[in-house]
């Protein structure tokens, strides 16, 4: 019995420290166009696989980073205010959600061989929200392994340019019900 005891107690111990190491959140602080890799420019650190991300001070992200970048959910564009996320050459992942344009106005542009790997994907998100994605250019990808949503209640738009390429498991054009 005491052998169970201690075991029931070790699952405890492990079960509370991986509470504790769930989703946090970090905001960007960098009003001005700065790197995504840079802790300083987040009010909590550089986001991480698990952590909420939001950009809504007028700022933009770079992300240049080949080897990837990475929230659990990110929010561009939100509370009210504006946002930007340009992945130049680099890669980012979020391993839930992306919002571009949610309560708010974001942008997302990825250029020069840039690559977005998202879960699911919402632009144009709220009532008077604005979101718009470009992809640009040979090599620049955006991969959306679930739904993808352009202007589900606000404005929405998703430029694919000079052979960009985004691959979308499954895609909507939202369409509000008529009044």
């Amino acid at each position: 019995m005491i052998g169970i005891a201690r075991a029931t107690l070790t699952v405890s111990i492990l079960l509370m420290a991986a509470a504790s190491a769930s989703a946090g959140s970090t905001s960007w602080q960098n009003a001005g166009t700065g790197n995504w890799s840079t802790g300083t420019n987040w009010s909590n650190g550089e986001p991480i696989y698990s952590d909420h991300a939001y950009i809504h001070n007028g700022g933009t992200a770079q992300v240049t980073n080949r080897s990837g970048e990475g929230c659990a959910n990110l929010y561009i564009g939100q509370f009210g205010g504006s946002g930007t996320v340009e992945v130049v050459g680099g890669k980012l992942s979020t391993g839930s959600t992306l919002y571009v344009g949610s309560f708010g106005s974001g942008t997302m542009n990825v250029t020069n061989g840039g690559d977005v790997v998202a879960g699911y994907a919402y632009i144009g998100d709220l009532t008077n929200s604005t979101g718009h994605v470009t992809v640009d250019g040979l090599g620049s990808t955006w991969t959306n392994r679930n739904i993808l949503v352009v202007g589900r209640e606000g404005s929405g738009t998703l430029d694919i340019r000079n052979d960009g390429l985004v691959t979308v498991e499954a895609f909507d054009v939202y369409e509000p019900p008529l009044k």
